[in-house]
């Protein structure tokens, strides 16, 4: 099995160790999956599939992980099925989450005890699920009850929505995303996540996700194949498989987005020359943990720049869930290209938000090369700060009107250099070597001067 440590890494936490049948013991209870074993096909309803995946957790912290049925001191699972197809990853279908209601201490992933009492999961031992139990629906509780970031939720869930058919409440898929005519090609992958309220509240909840390989066969099951990636996140499968199965794609940047305790984002992001002139640029966020969710995404792009063929992606909330379906906005500015709900929080809550445990997909053409630069997450309830940034492909902003700093945005920092670019130039040079002043040439004249720095407010206060 395969696991990766570098989410851990990224956030200054400990890594866990998994090798020879061994765990390096983290503090305090840490709860992470160890196995996809199965899956399970419910059936059609319609135009839509349902399945659901099976689960195997260990504990490779120090301390007992809480398992208590009947109160909020127990994991919350959650499953997802996504598809990479000619370069995009995507977010298919997800399920309700099944509450854990007892544990076997089993010894899978290392020195286990065996002393497990049904309502704690001990170091070192493991608890299977199979798709059977994760699929069964008087246990299957929403998502929006649940707190990723604190493993905080409602007890006892709210599960008096109606089970019309057997689609309800598990992983729902459109038959067309998986009809093998219509997907040449595709890759699909099944993810497990667990929530825990003592994992999150020692700090090791960036780790409780991995994903697997499945195929769809002609009756529509789908069959595991290959590895565990394991502690990994379904959005990895996208730089892990992008060129086909064992076939990394180097040209997918993958970076963490996080803002202390408003939980963990990961982007991930590829830029491609159309041979026209014109260069296409697919990102994916997937928001692990966060809360806060995410409520807007912007790009800066160059001045002038040219923008086509533009689009989105999220996933469908299913069985009761509160949130709407509505897309987000797409508006292209002089400045920026940015995707938004379609209402704020404090307008509606229940908007379309990029919730925890789901990602989402943003996609346009630009007549513009790609540099490694920042995009910006805006975070969907209020709070502070109201946004953060992850590394990018993203448009170069060389020539970009305001980007006096040349870090691809344009913000208060850019206001210092354009006072220098206004009256001494030759220190700009010094101070800004790789930039091009006439980044605050707004007229076109050739030069800055008093007439550029009304519009240079105008891009920096839009």
């Amino acid at each position: 099995m395969r696991r990766s440590s570098f989410t851990i890494k990224c956030l200054c936490l400990a890594t866990a160790v998994l090798a020879g049948g061994t765990a390096t013991a983290q503090m305090g209870p840490d709860v992470i999956v160890v196995d996809l074993p199965n899956t399970r096909h419910w059936g059609q309803v319609g135009s839509q599939h349902a399945y659901s995946v099976g689960t195997t957790s260990c504990n490779i912290g120090d301390v007992d992980l809480r398992w208590e049925a009947n109160n909020n001191w127990h994991p919350v699972i959650g499953q997802n099925l996504y598809r990479l197809k000619d370069g995009r990853i995507e977010l298919l279908g997800i399920s309700w989450l099944k509450h854990g209601f007892v544990t076997i201490d089993n010894g899978l992933c290392g020195q286990c005890p065996g002393n497990g009492t049904g309502d704690h999961l001990s170091p070192g031992c493991s608890d299977p699920y199979g798709a059977g139990l994760n699929g069964s629906r008087g246990r299957l509780g929403p998502r929006y009850e649940v707190n990723a970031a604190t493993g905080w939720f409602e007890w006892p869930f709210d599960g008096d929505h109606p089970v019309p058919d057997l689609l309800a409440r598990r992983i729902i898929v459109e038959h067309d995303d998986l009809d093998p005519a219509q997907n040449a090609g595709a890759l699909y992958f099944v993810e497990g996540q667990y929530v825990a309220r003592d994992d999150a509240e020692a700090g090791n909840s960036a780790n409780n996700q991995t994903y697997r390989r499945v195929i769809v066969s002609g009756s529509f099951s789908l069959q595991i194949r290959g590895a565990n990636f394991e502690q990994d996140a379904a959005i990895r499968a996208w730089p892990d498989h992008g060129n086909g199965v064992n076939n990394p794609d180097p040209d997918v940047l993958l970076a963490p987005i996080t803002a202390e305790e408003n939980g963990l984002f990961w982007i991930a992001s590829k830029a491609s020359d159309n041979g026209d002139g014109t260069w296409h640029y697919e990102i994916a966020i997937q928001n692990l943990t966060s809360d806060r969710s995410g409520g807007s995404f912007t790009v800066q792009l160059p001045r002038g720049a040219q923008v086509t063929g533009t689009g989105f992606h999220d996933v469908d909330y299913h069985s009761g869930e509160p949130w709407l379906p509505d897309d987000w906005d797409i508006t292209v500015n002089p400045t920026d290209i940015t995707w938004s709900s379609p209402q704020t929080y404090g307008e509606n809550p229940n908007s379309n938000a990029l919730r925890w445990g789901t990602l989402y997909n943003f996609w346009f053409d630009v007549d513009a090369p790609p540099i490694q630069g920042q995009a910006e997450l805006g975070l969907f309830k209020p709070g502070t700060p109201n946004s953060v940034f992850g590394e990018a492909m993203v448009p170069d902003p060389a020539g970009a009107r305001g980007d006096l700093n040349c870090d691809g945005i344009v913000n208060a920092f850019d206001i210092e250099p354009f006072l220098l670019a206004l009256f001494d130039q030759l220190e700009y040079g010094l101070r800004y070597p790789d930039c091009d002043f006439l980044n605050g040439d707004f007229n076109g004249n050739g030069i800055v001067d008093v007439f550029d720095i009304e519009p240079f407010l105008d891009v920096l206060f839009p």
